[in-house]
């Protein structure tokens, strides 16, 4: 039977030493930000509100009627890793004549993407950035509801909007639609930022962020109104999140690994700067074995 010898113990325990300890400081500190907000406009008949902000994914909903049983607001939101959703509604029954009140939510998720080339020489880059849309909006008369979203790269691009809503239809699209379509009624498209310039191995803040809104008048008619975009604005799954050169990839902690967004499950898998890592305790791992041959 083959025995490692006292002269090859201290090498085997030296280089996972070494590869454990430059993997602890490769590891990328968590930059994730969640937050939520969701509440009635001060001046009307209201319901409060609730926020949540933190490291971890966050949801939360609030539902009352403002001015009795014959009304409702209904708001909910969720942000988890490159997804922001909420939905809004808003009712009141005939007879009621009286302030307009509504509901609305704004959900914003950040973490910091890192560009890297295979290319030494490389300092910039030209890319854009592929984003999944989808969500509905109704109104009646004397009713109106609305959605905004916003993107933005630090350092690259100061930001893209697209703003809807019932009354007059979309206000501003700074986004090219790939795929699908959008409205004022019914929205489901991968979108695309367009080109920009941007650093490599330089962390930038992303920004996603979206914005619901339903309210009623009192105009003494059943009135409603609902914006609904809890499956909407997010990195999309199952391609590339960035269009990028030949050699350029793109990461952000353990949710968006080699260009694709893969959730909270990505944690293990290795970063790709502990690639080189692996592959040196492999090759450590093939000289010992060698040696203990000879």
């Amino acid at each position: 039977m083959r025995t490692t010898s006292t002269t090859q113990r201290p090498f085997v325990w030296q280089l996972s030493v070494f590869v454990l300890a430059v993997m602890a400081v490769a590891a990328p500190a968590d930059a994730s930000s969640f937050i939520l907000s969701i509440g009635s406009p001060v001046g009307t008949p209201s319901c409060g509100s609730v926020s949540e902000n933190g490291s971890s994914p966050v949801s939360d909903s609030l539902v009352c009627s403002p001015i009795g049983g014959a009304s409702l607001l209904d708001g909910g939101a969720a942000v988890t890793f490159g997804y922001v959703g909420g939905s809004t509604r808003a009712a009141v029954g005939s007879g009621y004549v009286g302030t307009s009140f509504g509901i609305g939510t704004q959900s914003t998720f950040t973490d910091f993407v890192t560009f890297t080339s295979l290319d030494p020489t490389v300092t910039s880059v030209l890319f854009s950035a592929n984003l999944a849309y989808s969500g509905t909006m109704n109104a009646t008369a004397f009713a109106g509801a609305s959605v905004d979203l916003a993107y933005s790269l630090s350092g690259a691009t100061s930001g893209f909007i697209f703003a809807a809503n019932t009354n007059n239809g979309v206000a501003r699209n700074d986004f090219a639609v790939v795929n699908g379509s959008v409205s004022a009624t019914s929205s489901n498209a991968l979108l695309n930022t367009g080109t920009f310039l941007a650093p490599v191995n330089t962390p930038l803040l992303m920004t996603l962020q979206l914005s619901t809104f339903a309210g009623v008048g009192g105009s003494s008619f059943p009135e409603s109104a609902s914006s609904l975009f809890s499956n909407s604005f997010q990195i999309p799954i199952g391609i590339d999140a960035f269009v990028l050169p030949a050699g350029v990839t793109a990461n952000a902690g353990t949710w968006l690994v080699n260009n694709r967004r893969v959730g909270e499950e990505a944690s293990v898998v290795p970063e790709p700067g502990t690639w080189a890592l692996v592959a040196l305790g492999l090759c450590g791992s093939a000289m010992m074995r060698r040696r203990r041959q000879a």
